[in-house]
């Protein structure tokens, strides 16, 4: 211990006291008041297999994840997975584009096109010498 009878702990955090662990906390009971302990959840335990489960999981070709089979852990790996595509708007640039003449009848005049992106609403258009 240190001097007063107080121990220094990590730094960075305050210093203990050796005869409370934890000072000020669960005296007050009426602030526990509603409140359940958690009980800790412990990790499942990994039994070993017998001879026979592991023959039958090999001459099966692993067709079952097992987590003690260092094949099944090994190929499902998580490195490169194949992800779908979004294929919503914007996925892919969009431009659409439409012929077309000023004039009624007869009297049409030289051949125009538009276009118009997809994702933004801008257009674009011009005058062409012939189609």
């Amino acid at each position: 211990g240190g001097a007063c009878g107080v121990e220094f702990s990590p730094a960075g955090q305050a210093p203990v006291s050796p005869d409370h662990e934890l000072e000020g906390v669960g005296n007050d009971p009426e602030a526990d008041e509603g409140h359940e302990e958690r009980k800790p959840v412990a990790p499942s335990q990994v039994r070993e297999p017998t001879e026979l489960e592991k023959q039958d999981h090999y001459n099966s070709g692993h067709a079952r994840y097992r987590t003690w089979c260092a094949h099944c852990v090994a190929a499902k790996g998580q490195g490169n997975p194949h992800k779908a595509a979004s294929g919503g708007p914007g996925s892919v640039p969009e431009l659409a584009f439409d012929y077309f003449y000023f004039g009624t009848g007869q009297e049409q005049g030289l051949p125009n096109i538009a276009c118009k992106d997809r994702v933004t609403g801008s257009f674009a258009g011009t005058t062409l010498e012939n189609k």
